[in-house]
This record gives structure tokens, C-alpha cells and sequence, in this order.
């Protein structure tokens, strides 16, 4: 993978942004976990888990005042250490990032973790911390690397998601147009009747140069078709509708 320019503050507050599921626990514990092994001065990172699993423990029980109190006052030692130690916040940068995180400031964190992790791992950490369900967490990882803006990664992530169950080339050209930019949901809907329609290994060969977009195996297919009295399915694949992919791969082989 080509080298990935850091994202700004303001990209990783609107990737954050994309669900209220985000679980600020486990990005904190697992930012600690990847940064605090790299902190060279002892005390610092001492102060760096200390901070980490303290406030970690209020944001578990948020309701609970006494973890509320010893969670802002871990917050400020751990400032005052950095402020001490490292006053020009240059020796120390795995441990300014955590102070960042336990004081809230998610983006900012992210931001400033990606140089130091690498933009694969932090932005991996970060989708996972954003806890969607039926969702391709890889994809999305790659769209982002790739350049693409947050809410499209999450969308195409969300799409591919749902129909993990399906066998594996049908994933595979789901997968290459979303990063082609060219899959929608008549597109998954293709791809959907496809997975339903037991298919022999001949048919599948027909329905994947279809699905990819062979503007010959198109014409044929869409010729076929009306030869055989489907006028309807064959004027949809010439106007570039997917769906009768599956009865064409059926009806070319029968």
C-alpha cells in the first residue's frame, strides 16, 4: 500500500461522527495499548496507564461521581507531567496522544496517533471502534486508505456488510466495484439473485464476466434473451440494469 498522508483533526471528527456507537472505552485501552509501550521515560508512562485505566473506569460507569472525580484528577497529573517533563511536547509524543484521548478529544488523538501507528493501523483501530454491525470493517479500512471521503467508505462498508453469507465471488466483485466507486444498490440487488440462484460452475463463469461489466458478454447475453422470448430482461441488460444477470447465466446454458 502506497503511503498515506495524515488525515486532519476535522477528517477524523467526521469519520467519528458517522454512528453514536462509538465506544471511546476501547479506543482508549487499545491507543494505550499500542502507544504507551513506545513512552521512554518511566515515570510518563506510568502516568500515561494510569490516566488511561482510570478514566477508562468512568467511562464505563459514567453515572458514578467518585470515578468522575479521580477520572479529572488523573487527567490533570498526567498534564502536569507532561507540562513538566516535556514542556516543548516534542520528546513525548506517544504520551501527549493519550493525553489527548482521556480528556476527550477523540480526533485530535487520532490525528496525532497516525504518524506514530501508521495510517492502516489507526484507521483499523478506529473502525472497530465504531461498532457497526453487519458491516465489511476491511473494506472500508481500504476505501479510506484509498482516499475516499468517510461517509462513502462507511456506505459501501454497510452495503458489502450485509451479505457476508455470500459465496466468495460474488464478494470479490462487490468488493472491486466499491473501490471502483461503481456499486449501488441495484448492483447488490444483481448480486443478491446471483447468491439465490445455485448456480452450476458454467453459469457462474457467465454471471461473473456479466457482473464485471464485459460490454461483449452484455450483448450477447442481452441477444440471447430476446431470441428466446424475454424481451423485457434483454432491453434491461442493454440499459445497463444488472438484475436478469442471474436468469441470463441460467437461460445461456439450459
Amino acid at each position: 500500500m502506497e503511503e498515506i498522508a495524515p488525515h486532519p483533526v476535522g477528517w477524523w471528527a467526521e469519520l467519528l461522527a458517522t454512528t453514536d456507537r462509538f465506544d471511546a472505552p476501547f479506543f482508549l485501552e487499545e491507543l494505550t495499548s499500542a502507544l504507551s509501550p513506545r513512552v521512554s521515560n518511566p515515570l510518563v508512562r506510568r502516568e500515561v496507564e494510569l490516566a488511561a485505566a482510570t478514566v477508562n473506569r468512568h467511562l464505563l460507569r459514567p453515572l458514578d461521581a467518585h470515578l468522575a472525580d479521580d477520572a479529572q484528577a488523573a487527567r490533570s497529573r498526567l498534564r502536569g507531567t507532561l507540562d513538566r517533563v516535556d514542556a516543548d511536547s516534542t520528546r513525548l509524543a506517544e504520551a501527549w496522544v493519550i493525553s489527548s484521548a482521556v480528556n476527550g478529544d477523540y480526533p485530535g488523538a487520532a490525528s496525532s496517533a497516525e504518524p506514530l501507528l501508521g495510517a492502516p493501523s489507526m484507521l483499523l483501530l478506529a473502525m472497530t471502534a465504531l461498532r457497526f454491525e453487519r458491516f465489511d470493517t476491511a473494506l472500508a479500512v481500504d476505501l479510506l486508505a484509498a482516499g475516499r471521503p468517510p461517509e462513502e467508505a462507511i456506505r459501501y462498508g454497510a452495503l458489502v456488510g450485509r451479505y457476508a453469507w455470500w459465496p466468495k465471488w460474488l464478494l470479490e466483485i462487490g468488493t472491486r466495484r466499491a473501490m471502483e466507486g461503481s456499486l449501488d444498490e441495484g448492483v447488490m440487488a444483481a448480486l443478491d439473485m446471483c447468491a439465490f440462484a445455485k448456480m452450476t460452475p458454467a453459469q457462474t463463469h457467465i454471471a461473473r464476466k456479466l457482473l464485471s461489466g464485459d460490454a461483449r458478454a452484455l450483448r450477447t447475453a442481452a441477444d440471447h434473451l430476446e431470441n428466446i422470448g424475454e424481451p423485457a430482461a434483454a432491453a434491461d441488460l442493454r440499459g445497463g440494469d444488472l438484475t436478469p444477470v442471474a436468469l441470463a447465466a441460467k437461460l445461456m446454458t439450459s
